[in-house]
């Protein structure tokens, strides 16, 4: 859970600006050149998947006592500490 949650820190990388004709020409519709804004819905979507995440991991740590078998309780403690 510790580590979903990490990826709402992204990186803040703005991309490479455009040089030549593709500078001067209009943008196609729906296509915004703001930087700032494509920051914003960028990390509105991945927090909108980190979310989701985050509650399925906590509705598994949640129901985690209903697993009867001694393999299944070893093979999910060690997918939680990141194998695979």
């Amino acid at each position: 859970l510790n580590t979903v949650e990490s990826n709402i820190l992204a990186s803040d990388s703005t991309g490479t600006s455009q040089y030549g004709i593709e500078a001067v020409m209009p943008k196609t519709k729906g296509v915004t050149s703001d930087k700032v804004s494509k920051i914003v819905l960028r990390t509105l979507k991945q927090d909108n998947f980190t979310i989701k995440c985050a509650e399925k991991i906590k509705f598994i740590d949640d129901n985690e006592h209903h697993i009867t078998k001694a393999k299944d309780v070893y093979i999910l403690k060690l997918l939680k500490l990141g194998y695979s």
